[in-house]
């Protein structure tokens, strides 16, 4: 095992892990019968911090798009590897590109394709397409923010289960819709909108009830689409959320705006190759790219008697890569075998982490949210000298440091107010670390299909999802634009692409955010973090920068296709139905166009919304809004499919 010959060779260790702590850590690892990695070569007290990787070096210590404070070994980072003026080019700049490709490319089928952008063609893109670039639209509107960043969430949450029932239970109603898609060109081929039929088959009443649902579908896609997008380019590039709310749907509604329904699908497919193409170079990094050196075992390269430099330096080093499945799964078992930090058990602290300064923290005195409270008495912890507003049950205790922290001081100034430590621990919360076994999973594995929270979720994303899909006009919209003998392949193929998306994404990046050991609470876990922090521990900046494109061209996809979709439902259900009945082909057109930066500005305007919401109470984040879409437009879905199904 290559942590016994580190122990025969008497060393190299990493810093803050000692001899006796990783003596105990590899018998801890041969009673798991883990051989393939040296689990003295990481160190598991002090998880990865991400943001410091990312390397923001102006001393700001705003994080995410909370403010909180986020400080490493006396540093402070924010995690923003791209200045701000990037992020603002990265946004507008992406926006303004694919809205010049894209509307050369409609123009160019209008100089030379006899292409007419009339009302029909800007909404139905002449129901002529094919069925590959169905298969591709419906693969790049079904990747949302949250395919790329809640999926994850749900893989730190429950382990391989939560990716599993994110893809599979997002899966099935792509592949149902295909029949819908097959009934649409049999029953309704000249239709617009499904609120069209809905009106003839149930008349005003139940028209305006579905254009309710229609509408609310949409604000609730595209609100999860701007949380996620503004939280990571607030993580990356310190743009502020709400500046990221209004100018990430800027580009999307001006190529809409000019091409309509075929720019749409245009701009689709290249979205789709970018995300796949990235997708790719993470697999080969979580499961074929080993580490360097210093996750190497030691092979007798270092003696008893003689430690070569070569040795010295690379096994000093942490090991921070992964390179297969064996070493991800030694690694995830041996997280879940540690006991959980700041638990109010006698298993729960950090007993031996820190050397000559060893820790032995009590596990008689707690604070009120269950972390360990240091007394005077504790050796090695917090100095005599340090004020009395730090002690135990003191109402008024310093909530970053006093509250949550754990680790060891070496000094208190009294004059700055500020204390230093001489271990990476000093300056982390217990919700950083992922210790100790995974609730209601069997046997407490995140390697387990069996997870009871895992399956609820999966319920969850079904009924939620189906909602998404048969009350989404965008949906509806591209089976009206395939060709009758495209249109149910396209959705079949797509489906079963798409799966593959969330599932090896959040596989790979998801449990390697916690194979890794990286700095990664609840809460920044729950804004979609994970992903870009995985990325940038395994590729440094590059991965960061991969996610955030990933994250856009999904972003900017399914925002069109919702964009479009509200503008046609505006334009044929409201301005047609009830405004002017006998409007003209060129008057719709304007309205469609019309529509579209209506509904730019409206979904700027409700990403600001639940943005100034998850400020007031952090629960409000992207997987709350996930999880109440199905209780918002779950009991639409029947109604809706029934008007075509049933006779």
């Amino acid at each position: 095992m290559a942590c016994q010959a580190r122990l025969l060779n008497g060393g190299p260790y990493i810093p803050y892990v000692p001899e006796d702590t990783c003596r105990a850590w590899c018998d801890l690892a041969t009673s798991l019968g883990i051989s393939d990695i040296d689990v003295c070569s990481i160190d598991w007290m002090a998880p990865v911090n991400w943001r410091a990787i990312a390397g923001d070096d102006k001393g700001e210590y705003t994080t995410g798009y909370k403010g909180d404070h986020d400080q490493h070994n006396g540093g402070n980072f924010t995690g923003a590897f791209m200045p701000l003026w990037a992020g603002y080019l990265l946004v507008c700049g992406f926006g303004i590109m694919f809205s010049i490709i894209t509307s050369i490319m409609v123009k160019l089928e209008q100089t030379y394709g006899g292409l007419v952008l009339s009302s029909e063609n800007f909404n139905t893109a002449g129901r002529n397409i094919k069925t590959g670039l169905t298969a591709s639209v419906i693969v790049s509107q079904w990747t949302w923010a949250a395919t790329l960043l809640q999926s994850s969430n749900q893989a730190s949450q429950y382990g391989i289960a939560g990716p599993f029932w994110y893809a599979a239970g997002a899966t099935i109603q792509i592949l149902l819709f295909g029949i819908l898609a097959i009934e649409i060109k049999k029953k309704a081929p000249n239709m617009h909108t499904f609120l069209e039929m809905v009106d003839i088959r149930w008349g005003k009443a139940a028209h305006l009830t579905f254009l309710f649902f229609g509408i609310s579908t949409n604000l609730i896609v595209t609100g999860m689409l701007l949380q996620g997008g503004s939280a990571v380019m607030t993580a990356c590039s310190g743009m502020h959320p709400v500046a990221a709310n209004f100018l990430i749907p800027l580009g999307v509604v001006l190529y809409t705006w000019f091409g309509g329904l075929k720019a749409t699908f245009l701009a689709s497919y290249i979205h789709t190759a970018v995300i796949m193409i990235c997708l790719v170079v993470f697999i080969t990094y979580v499961y074929a790219v080993p580490g360097d050196y210093e996750c190497d075992a030691l092979n007798g390269l270092c003696t008893s008697g003689y430690k070569s430099a070569e040795c010295t330096e690379d096994h000093t080093k942490q090991c921070e890569a992964l390179g297969s499945a064996a070493i991800l799964w030694e690694r995830l078992a041996f997280l879940t075998a540690l006991p959980r930090m700041g638990a109010a058990t006698p298993e729960g602290g950090l007993k031996g982490a820190v050397g000559t300064n060893d820790v032995n923290i009590r596990t008689d005195c707690f604070f009120s949210n269950g972390t360990l409270c240091p007394l005077d008495s504790d050796v090695g912890y917090f100095p005599s000298a340090m004020p009395a507003t730090i002690k135990c049950g003191c109402a008024d205790a310093t909530p970053w440091l006093a509250g949550e922290s754990i680790g060891c001081a070496t000094g208190y100034d009294s004059a700055t107010a500020t204390y230093s430590f001489d271990h990476p621990a000093g300056c982390y919360h217990d919700g950083d670390y992922h210790h100790g076994p995974v609730c209601d999973n069997r046997g407490g594995s995140f390697i387990t299909m069996l997870s009871m929270d895992g399956l609820m979720f999966g319920i969850i994303n079904i009924v939620g999802n189906f909602g998404t899909v048969f009350v989404d006009q965008s949906y509806w919209q591209s089976a009206i634009a395939a060709r009758p003998s495209a249109a149910h392949k396209g959705y079949l193929l797509g489906g079963m692409v798409w799966f593959t998306i969330p599932m090896a994404l959040a596989t790979a990046l998801g449990l390697s955010s916690l194979a890794l050991n990286v700095k990664m609470p609840s809460s920044e876990a729950g804004a979609g973090l994970a992903p870009p922090a995985a990325a940038i521990v395994l590729l440094g900046k590059g991965g960061g920068i991969m996610i955030v494109l990933m994250l856009f061209m999904a972003i900017t996809s399914t925002g069109s296709a919702e964009c479009i979709a509200v503008g046609s439902l505006l334009a044929y259900d409201v301005y047609r139905k009830y405004v002017k009945p006998d409007c003209t082909g060129a008057e719709l057109l304007k309205m469609t166009r019309y529509g579209v930066i209506f509904y730019g500005c409206v979904s700027g305007c409700f990403g600001t919304c639940l943005y100034a919401a998850g400020l007031s109470d952090d629960r409000f984040g992207l997987g709350w809004v996930y999880n109440f879409m199905g209780t918002m437009i779950g009991s639409a879905v029947w109604p809706v499919a029934a008007w075509i199904l049933m006779p």
